[in-house]
């Protein structure tokens, strides 16, 4: 015998206040998954950017330092910032890889490229960098920066000699046609490796993740295989053509053209 079931008023108010909290949930719920991005989805560069290189900001232009320097046209289309230290061993593969590879007629001489090179010296890593790198600062100040860091790179024997100081300045002065006097007076300046030395703590401290570092345009070259055809490849994404032959033929060296 089938029986009604007569539901009190508190049981009424029990099973609304049920239904309200049941309904208030879905509605939050459907909220959140609304706004919820799909995570499924791949993320995608612009295709503005060349592939080879990631959007990462320079550490460096918020301040100058005397440790800076350039070479080629400032209107060129592609800037290359070069983050080196004289004392870095890749940093040196780099350098002798680049002139190996005709860099400078490729790129820079052809107008393409403006170099910017920033020299880092740290004494915790290597004892000597601080005094090579003045070194190179005070070459500059008599406007042969380039010999000198040349001088400095492509002969790394001034390291393992009994005294590198003596050695390196040895071969600055045989690459170079400095002002002896005016060269070692400004050797002896404490203001030069101070500033060096907090220079590259700032960089450091800033975001750089060592040396060589390299920048197109803003943009930090990723090491993959090979730095040099890293390099080359983040810079021809840049150009507005392929390189023509003419800036394929090798060069000379910075010894011999600077």
């Amino acid at each position: 015998m089938l029986t009604s079931r007569v539901i009190v008023p508190s049981q009424r108010r029990f099973l609304v206040g049920g239904l309200v909290s049941i309904a208030i949930s879905v509605l939050v719920l459907g909220l959140s998954v609304w706004h919820m991005p799909d995570q499924t989805a791949p993320a995608v560069l612009p295709t503005s950017q060349p592939t080879a290189v990631v959007a990462a900001p320079i550490p460096q232009f918020t301040r100058e330092s005397t440790t800076d320097w350039s070479l080629g046209k400032p209107t060129a289309p592609i800037v290359l910032d070069l983050y080196t230290d004289l004392t870095c061993s890749h940093c040196r593969d780099l350098h002798l890889a680049m002139e190996s590879k005709g860099f400078l007629s490729q790129f820079i001489d052809s107008g393409d490229v403006y170099l910017r090179i920033h020299m880092l010296a740290m004494p915790e890593v290597s004892p000597w960098s601080v005094d090579v790198t003045v070194m190179s600062v005070c070459a500059g100040s008599q406007g042969q920066f380039w010999p000198a860091y040349d001088a400095l790179m492509r002969d790394a024997t001034w390291l393992t000699a009994p005294n590198p100081r003596q050695q390196a300045q040895a071969q600055v002065l045989q690459a170079t046609t400095l002002d002896r006097q005016a060269f070692e007076a400004c050797f002896q300046r404490p203001d030069f490796g101070r500033e060096i030395v907090a220079f590259s703590r700032w960089q450091i401290a800033n975001g750089l993740a060592g040396t060589p570092s390299a920048y197109v345009n803003g943009h930090a070259v990723v090491w993959r295989s090979n730095p040099i055809d890293d390099l080359i490849t983040a810079i021809q994404q840049w150009l507005p053509e392929p390189a023509t032959p003419q800036r394929r033929d090798p060069g000379g060296s910075l010894q011999q053209q600077y």
